[in-house]
């Protein structure tokens, strides 16, 4: 296997790997992997997000944000303020019940992941998701560079 290939497995691997951690909570409550970006993003921010921000952030098809969230509003998990009476400008949110299940599952991530670190000192931690970072950041600048040829 070369060095790419090993990349993306392992990346591939630890992605599926976390997903399943997560999925446990989410079943739980009926709902699906797809709604977790959704549901991780809302709860990461104080003042809410708009339609357009959502898709943005979460790197998604508009109409998988949509109905994702439409999804979680009709279940009670997200609110959405309506501005000036315009429903397109408003702001979601996640209500009290979707920001306990962020609570819970947030935490049960960190703590998976203050295990799986135990052994690790903030210096290797620090170089560790630079690297990752670079990596994100050089492939995005590729896939966009090729994507609007």
């Amino acid at each position: 296997m070369n060095r790419f290939e090993n990349f993306t497995f392992l990346i591939n691997k630890i992605h599926r790997d976390i997903q399943r951690i997560k999925l446990e909570e989410l079943k739980k409550h009926g709902l699906k992997g797809s709604h977790m970006t959704c549901i991780h993003y809302l709860g990461k921010s104080d003042r809410g997000l708009s339609f357009k921000e959502v898709c943005k952030i979460c790197d998604e098809d508009k109409s998988l944000v949509s109905k994702n969230l439409n999804y979680l509003v009709n279940n009670g998990l997200v609110v959405k303020d309506v501005i000036e009476d315009r429903t397109y400008k408003g702001k979601f949110k996640l209500s009290e019940m979707g920001r306990e299940l962020f609570k819970k599952i947030d935490e049960k991530t960190n703590s998976v992941c203050s295990q799986i670190y135990l052994d690790k000192d903030e210096e290797e931690l620090k170089v560790f998701y630079s690297n990752l970072k670079e990596i994100s950041e050089k492939l995005s600048f590729h896939n966009n560079k090729n994507y609007n040829r």
